[in-house]
């Protein structure tokens, strides 16, 4: 029979609550226009980093709407029952308040580093991939032929081309930078990465990163002309499936590193001559 210590229980989802009481910090259950605004006012875009860099460590902790939140939640739940301990059983029924409370904190860690650093940067470089790809040629004037001796014509056909390229690009740019990112997606992933790399616990992982991978890969394989056709979008996508990404390969390279540190402070020890009885 599985015994649940339910103080040391809330301590290890400390994330889960604070989760909660950004998503309603007065006490009421917002509405959807309120979790929108609160987006607007905490979450990260690069435009919003500019006014405000604090929006960095508060993105993580609203969300757009009740789904996101749930969705979020539990998950993050899951992977916060898998962090620590030497088995998933012995995090379920820990009983030292202390112990629950330095895994707790442990995790925040993981999930406020994996999502800066993997979750936004990952989601960046996307946009920046999107964006070389997207304008890498102009596609309205492209099938317009240049004069065979480049006369006049052409070189005011060239010029045109070129300004208007310009700034397509600079309008696609400041749409991009204008969205805005939300949720603790991000440190979920690289918190799942953590359990994979340091605890080599999948449970979590799979189901959650591999339709990532897959959308990631798709949307960069996706052919040339149909990006014109969305040239309306931002670079950037609704659900920051790089962000996810970027969060567990994060997350991974923390646990790699926690547990080579780990490995080389274990091998001291060991070594370290024992005190002779007297």
């Amino acid at each position: 029979m599985v015994r649940v210590e339910l103080t040391c229980a809330a301590i290890r989802l400390m994330p889960v609550w604070v989760c909660v009481m950004a998503y309603c910090p007065n006490g009421e259950w917002p509405t959807r226009l309120q979790a929108l605004v609160r987006v607007m006012d905490y979450g990260f875009s690069v435009e919003a980093f500019k006014r405000r860099p604090v929006v960095l460590l508060t993105h993580m902790f609203v969300h757009a709407n009740d789904s996101h939140l749930f969705g979020n939640l539990s998950a993050l739940t899951a992977t916060l029952i898998e962090f620590g301990g030497s088995s998933v059983m012995e995090n379920v029924e820990e009983e030292s308040v202390w112990v629950s409370l330095r895994r707790a904190l442990g995790s925040f860690v993981v999930i406020v580093a994996g999502s800066i650093v993997g979750g936004i940067g990952g989601q960046l470089l996307y946009n920046d991939a999107q964006l070389a790809r997207r304008h890498k040629r102009w596609p309205l004037l492209s099938g317009v032929k240049e004069g065979a001796n480049g006369g006049a014509l052409d070189g005011v056909f060239r010029r045109v081309r070129s300004w208007v390229d310009q700034m397509s690009y600079k309008i696609d740019r400041k749409r991009t930078d204008g969205i805005f990112m939300c949720g603790a997606s991000a440190g979920i992933f690289s918190l799942a990465g953590f359990n994979v790399a340091y605890y080599e616990r999948w449970g979590t992982a799979l189901p959650m990163v591999l339709p990532e991978l897959a959308a990631v890969i798709c949307s960069l394989l996706d052919s040339l002309e149909k990006l014109p056709n969305t040239a309306w979008l931002p670079a950037g996508e609704v659900v920051g499936h790089a962000a996810h990404l970027g969060g567990f390969i994060a997350g991974a390279c923390m646990g790699l590193a926690w547990r080579g540190l780990s490995g080389v402070y274990s091998n001291k020890r060991a070594k370290r001559p024992k005190a002779k009885e007297l």
